[in-house]
Parts: structure tokens; C-alpha cells; sequence
């Protein structure tokens, strides 16, 4: 996202005019940035490990490739089904398994404030160090010694439940009216929404009202997180007035 590269940039320039280690810079950096930065390292190591095992002796996609190539073509298809959405191989050659890995980090997409779609990368990082303070019996969400707003992720909380609710939607229906392997349609309906682009060959075959059901996926994809991104943020400032009184309930 473009905080990110700002955020470095301004950084870089006042360490080399400073003359400060390594270790200072990193410090200094937002912690959004080192969210970010962590959380997108994390995934693109993790899908590239994943490619490489799943796809390693698979003849249609890097089954033929020398280690090297493998090892590039795996690192490749981590970062595209987050970002540009071209390929290396063919998608609808993916064994199942790697289809679904897919799936998955096409709904996570990129950063916050890019161009990339998706949840953002940032989003479900609040989910993870969420439930990491609940398994460790925090009250607050802590990372890099600052506690984040729960106003976040209750923020967080919506975006994940609207962007699964619309891909739900939209995955049943495509389903409902093409038939066929749910895998491939799961796949190009979560590509639709989260605006990569990659197809497992399903959309040359739709139908027109199969059509109509991905390019209004596309459009909710692209300006449905930004519409409640900057809902929440308004909403945030206004506040609600007033605190009732608390109950327990039971959840789990």
C-alpha cells in the first residue's frame, strides 16, 4: 500500500541524513507498516513452500521445470493471487489443494491503500493477534509493544463478514445456475471479488446471467471495501453517545 512506501521513504531519508543503524530505522517505522510488511512476508513465504510441495511433481504445471524454475514459478503464483493476477502455469492444472490455497490468499489480497484487492493483508492480521490475546487471557490487542484500538478490530470483524457474506452469496448462486465443480466456481467467484483475475477456465463457459453474477461480484470487490472503509472512519468520529450497561454471554 502507499503509507507503506511513504512511510519507508520518509524513514530512509531521515536515517541516511541522521546516520542511524538498521535497528533504529525499523523502530521507527508505523506500526501499520510493520504489520503490513510482516503479514505479506509471512504469506508469501508461506504460499511459496506450499506451491512448491502441492505442485512439485504435477506434469501440468511445474512438473517439468528445473528446481530453480520451480522454485520461482511457486514464489510467483504466492505473490499473483494476491496482486496482478498473470501466471507462470496453467490454473485449472492446480491440484485441488493448491486451488483452494489459492482461494484463499486471493480473499486475503494485498494491503490496505493499494491497488490490490481483496480483505487486505493488515485485516487479517487484527484477526490473529485478536484471537492471540483471547488464547492468552489479554485484555488488549498487543504487537510491537502498542495496543491497537478495539475500534480495529471490531473494524476488521465487519470487512471479513461482508466480503465472505458477498463471496458466499455469489458462490452459491454461480453454482446454482452453471453447476460443475464447485472448486473452479469458488475460485473465479473469489477472484471476481477480490479483483486478481486469474480463472481456472470457467469463464469462457458462462453463461450471460453467469456473467452478470461475476461482474457485480467485481464491482462490490472493488468498491465495497473502500465504500465501508471510509463509512467506518467517518462513523469513528461521530461515536455512538452513550454506554449501556454490560452483560455476559456465552460464546464458543
Amino acid at each position: 500500500g502507499y503509507p507503506v512506501w511513504w512511510d519507508i521513504l520518509e524513514k530512509t531519508k531521515k536515517s541516511i541524513k541522521d546516520k542511524v543503524n538498521f535497528k533504529s530505522f525499523a523502530r521507527s517505522l508505523r506500526l501499520h507498516t510493520k504489520i503490513a510488511i510482516g503479514t505479506t512476508l509471512i504469506l508469501i513465504t508461506f504460499g511459496t513452500i506450499i506451491f512448491f510441495i502441492m505442485e512439485y511433481n504435477n506434469p501440468g504445471t511445474m512438473g517439468n521445470l528445473s528446481l530453480g524454475q520451480k522454485i520461482m514459478a511457486s514464489m510467483f503464483q504466492s505473490v499473483t493471487t494476491r496482486t496482478a493476477g498473470f501466471f507462470t502455469v496453467p490454473q485449472e492444472n492446480l491440484s485441488s489443494d493448491s486451488g483452494f490455497i489459492s482461494v484463499i490468499l486471493m480473499f486475503i489480497g494485498g494491503s490496505p491503500s493499494g491497488t490490490a484487492g481483496g480483505v487486505k493483508t493488515v485485516t487479517i492480521a487484527m484477526l490473529f493477534l485478536a484471537a492471540y490475546s483471547i488464547i492468552r487471557g489479554k485484555h488488549d490487542v498487543e504487537i510491537h509493544r502498542r495496543r491497537i484500538s478495539d475500534f480495529y478490530i471490531r473494524k476488521a470483524l465487519a470487512v471479513i463478514l461482508v466480503s465472505t457474506s458477498v463471496l458466499f452469496v455469489s458462490t452459491v448462486l454461480l453454482s446454482v445456475i452453471e453447476g460443475g465443480n464447485f472448486l473452479d466456481i469458488m475460485f473465479e467467484t473469489t477472484s471476481a471479488l477480490a479483483t486478481v483475475g486469474l480463472s481456472r477456465g470457467l469463464t469462457p463457459s458462462l453463461s450471460v446471467l453467469g456473467k452478470l453474477i461475476i461482474i457485480v461480484t467485481m464491482y462490490l470487490g472493488r468498491i465495497g471495501p473502500m465504500s465501508m472503509a471510509l463509512a467506518f472512519n467517518i462513523k469513528a468520529v461521530k461515536g455512538n453517545g452513550r454506554h449501556l450497561p454490560e452483560e455476559n454471554i456465552s460464546v464458543g
